[in-house]
């Protein structure tokens, strides 16, 4: 089987290829292929401390299709399939989505070779990071690598824009204690609050 390159998207129509080849190197000429497609779900992992969150969903492979080709004069064959999803009752749990493609090439003589592949899909099939310093002077803002990847961690070259915003702290939002609740409270609320907007003073 060949190796599924580029950006795939839940719903997209797949095109799997391969090529049958002998023990001597020679490609098998129109012969049966039997290939399958079984999906998988993959869940996202929730840590908090040492627990994490189990599935909350069916975890178990369902085979999407299946079906016979042959191979041409060149011993290459090809099929699609479209990348369903399912487990509907995952919902947020879900990660993406395994696809793995089983094929049996079957010759003239009945022998049969088997091959494999798989491929990553979910509902966004690109993963972008950058490599940014925790702290960044705005008078000399250092060159930033961006890298571009899919669902199966191979590169893929993209282009486009990229800016770099504040954003304000919410003054809702608040930090874990750092030390012990103090015993004797020296500021007054209003001053603690206006010195430390992002801490609590008496929890």
């Amino acid at each position: 089987m060949d190796k599924l390159e580029g950006v795939y998207a839940l719903g997209d129509k797949v095109i799997a290829t391969g090529k049958a080849i002998a023990y001597n190197g020679a490609a098998i000429t129109d012969a049966q292929v039997r290939y399958s497609v079984t999906r998988t779900p993959v869940r996202k992992w929730y840590y908090w401390s040492w627990w994490y969150r189990g599935p909350s969903f069916d975890q178990s492979p369902v085979q999407i299709t299946s079906g016979m080709t042959t191979t041409d004069a060149t011993g290459k064959f090809e099929f699609d399939f479209e990348a369903i999803a399912g487990n509907v009752n995952g919902g947020e749990d879900i990660s993406h989505y395994n696809y793995a493609l089983a094929v049996e090439v079957i010759d003239i003589n009945g022998e049969t070779r088997e091959g494999s592949s798989s491929v990553n899909i979910g509902e966004k099939g690109l993963m972008l990071s950058a490599d940014l310093p925790q702290q960044i002077d705005k008078q000399a803002i250092p060159k930033v690598k961006i890298s571009s990847e899919n669902l199966n961690g191979q590169d893929v070259p993209m282009s486009g824009q990229w800016e770099l915003r504040y954003i304000a702290p919410r003054q809702d939002e608040k930090v874990n204690r750092l030390w012990g609740y103090p015993e004797f409270q020296g500021p007054s609320n209003s001053d603690f609050e206006s010195r430390l907007p992002l801490f609590y003073k008496n929890q």
